[in-house]
């Protein structure tokens, strides 16, 4: 099944710009509007995977007065598992991601992670963030709760960690700051309601 899926790791080692990754499903001189972009700030990277086939552009921008941008790869098929890396002389340097095994499950695991957080009823909340189910956590006593999110936020994020991906740690540091203090934790439920119509 994982075969299906093709994964792309871009690192931004560069000290000078941030990188956006465009991806297009299809490119011609009429439609060239990206479907999905990302931004990678410096030092950090971009973990993908898709199963439908598509172009990616790479592109540097850099920070000042006039917001200059530079074309590191013009858009190209991705149509294998690919590490890309950017370091400051600004050329791309391409391997095979296969070559990276670990690096490739981790792309993996987070598309997984993502699908899963919007199938899950409701769409995205701080609770699923932690794979916690609002409804039942919100059932518990107040110290059940505060023990609750604290072994869930302490279980994903050593799995996340591990793998160095910023943005989810990011995203589980959030809503354990939320969700492990009891006042901002009822103002997050009432708005959660209020949103759900209840």
């Amino acid at each position: 099944m994982e075969d299906k899926y093709k994964s792309l790791l871009v690192l931004n080692e560069s000290t000078v710009a941030h990188i956006t990754v465009n991806f297009y499903v299809t490119w011609d001189i009429v439609c060239w509007i990206p479907y999905k972009s990302h931004e990678i700030k410096p030092k950090e990277k971009l973990r993908y995977s898709n199963e439908k086939g598509c172009k990616l552009e790479i592109i540097a921008r850099f920070k000042g007065q006039n917001q200059q941008k530079m074309v590191l790869l013009k858009p190209q098929q991705w149509f294998e598992d690919k590490l890309i890396r950017i370091t400051d002389s600004l050329v791309p340097e391409e391997e095979n991601l296969a070559n990276y095994p670990e690096e490739k499950k981790a792309c993996l695991r987070k598309m997984y992670r993502d699908k899963e957080l919007c199938l899950v009823d409701g769409g995205c909340n701080l609770y699923n963030i932690l794979r916690l189910d609002m409804k039942e956590v919100r059932g518990m006593s107040k110290e059940e709760q505060d023990e609750e999110i604290t072994k869930a936020f302490q279980r994903e994020i050593q799995i996340w960690h591990r793998t160095c991906d910023d943005d989810i740690v990011r995203e589980l540091i959030m809503a354990y700051d939320t969700l492990k203090d009891r006042e901002k934790r009822a103002r997050y439920n009432n708005m959660a309601d209020y949103d759900s119509g209840s």
